[in-house]
C-alpha cells in the first residue's frame, strides 16, 4: 500500500444509459422486481441465457436502486427462483455496472457500487434456474418482494496494511462506480476485483484493489488516489495489467498488479502507476470539446481496445 498521502419505470429491457446526481431518500416504496428505472448497464450470465441490469432510479421513484435478472430468451424479468423468490435486489442509489463472478460456468456472486451511499455491495448466487437463491449481508424481503440489501451491511470502509506493518483506515472514494473481475499472471491464485471511484466535486478519484476469499468477501490489498473522473477499469486479457478511462480528461491511465513481495510484513498484491496514454478524440466545435471517454473494453486477444465516448 503506498503512503496515505501519496495515493494517487421503464418496461423491462427498454435500456437508457444516465449519469446523473441525487442524494439519498428515506422510506419511500421499495423497487419494483420487474421494472427498470433509468438502467445504467447489463452484464451476461456464463450460461448466455441471463442477464443482470442495474436500475440507476436517478428519479428517485423507489427507495433505491436494483439489479433485476433478465431472461434473454423469454425477453422479460428472469424466472422466480427457491421459494419463489423474484431475481431482483434492491440496493443503494445511483448504482453502477454489475461485475459478476462465475465458477464452472455459472454464476455465484454478483458486486455493484452505490454512488449515493459510496458503498460496494456483494450479492451471492447458489443454484440454478428454479432453485436459484439471492443474499446479502442483512437483507431482507416480504413474501415475494424484492430483496433489500442496508447499507450497514455494505463495504464503506476498510483497512490496509502498509508494507511497513503500519495500519491505514480507507473508504472507497467519492462516487465507486467502476468495478472489474479478473486475475492477473503476477498473481494467479488470486480472484482480484479493481473499484473505481468518481470523485465527483473533489477532483480525486480512486482505484482500490480488493482479492475475494473463497466465498466472495472482497479483502483489501491496495489503493492509489488519481485524477480526471475515473468511469472505467479494465483488465488487459493477457497482460493482467489494467486501463482506465476518465470522464474529465481524454486519456488512460495504466496499472501494473505487482505481486506480494515475502519480505513485507503483510505481503499483497501491488498497484504500480506505469504509463498515462493520451487518446486523441476529435473535437468537431467547441461543444464537443468534453467529449471523454465512458466504457473500456479489450477484445479477447488483447490486440485492440474500445471505449465508448460521451
Amino acid at each position: 500500500m503506498r503512503n496515505p498521502g501519496h495515493r494517487q419505470a421503464l418496461t423491462v429491457l427498454t435500456l437508457l444509459v444516465g449519469l446523473g446526481g441525487c442524494e439519498a431518500i428515506e422510506g419511500g416504496v421499495p423497487h419494483p422486481v420487474d421494472a427498470l428505472d433509468y438502467p445504467v448497464a447489463v452484464a451476461v450470465d456464463p450460461d448466455q441465457r441471463g442477464l443482470w441490469a442495474t436500475s440507476g432510479n436517478f428519479d428517485l421513484a423507489w427507495q433505491g436502486s436494483a439489479i433485476v435478472g433478465l431472461d434473454a430468451e423469454g425477453h422479460g424479468v428472469a424466472p422466480a427462483g427457491a421459494d419463489g423468490q423474484p431475481m431482483a435486489i434492491q440496493v443503494g442509489g445511483m448504482a453502477g455496472p454489475v461485475a459478476i463472478r462465475h465458477q464452472g460456468g455459472q454464476t455465484v456472486g454478483l458486486y455493484v457500487a452505490s454512488r449515493t451511499e459510496d458503498a460496494l455491495y456483494h450479492v451471492t448466487v447458489t443454484g440454478q434456474g428454479t432453485e436459484r437463491a439471492v443474499a446479502c449481508e442483512g437483507g431482507t424481503r416480504e413474501g415475494s418482494d424484492i430483496l433489500r440489501c442496508p447499507v450497514e451491511g455494505a463495504l464503506k470502509t476498510f483497512e490496509l496494511t502498509g508494507t511497513d506493518g503500519e495500519v491505514t483506515s480507507l473508504d472507497l472514494g467519492v462516487d465507486p462506480y467502476a468495478l472489474h473481475l479478473f486475475r492477473s499472471p503476477q498473481v494467479p491464485d488470486q480472484e482480484l476485483l479493481a473499484v473505481g471511484s468518481m470523485g465527483t466535486r473533489t477532483g480525486i478519484s480512486q482505484l482500490s484493489l480488493f482479492s475475494l476469499d473463497d466465498d466472495g468477501t472482497p479483502e483489501p490489498v491496495d489503493a492509489v488516489s488519481l485524477a480526471a473522473g475515473l468511469v472505467s477499469v479494465v483488465a488487459h486479457p493477457v497482460t493482467g495489467r489494467l486501463y482506465t478511462s476518465h470522464k474529465d480528461a481524454n486519456l488512460f491511465q495504466v496499472f501494473d498488479v505487482v505481486a506480494p513481495d515475502t519480505g513485507d510484513e503483510a505481503p499483497a498484491p501491488q498497484l504500480k502507476l506505469t504509463g498515462i496514454l493520451s487518446v486523441p478524440f476529435q473535437a468537431f466545435s467547441t461543444n464537443t470539446l468534453k467529449s471523454h471517454g465512458r466504457e473500456l473494453t479489450f477484445s479477447a486477444d488483447g490486440t485492440h481496445a474500445a471505449v465508448g465516448a460521451q
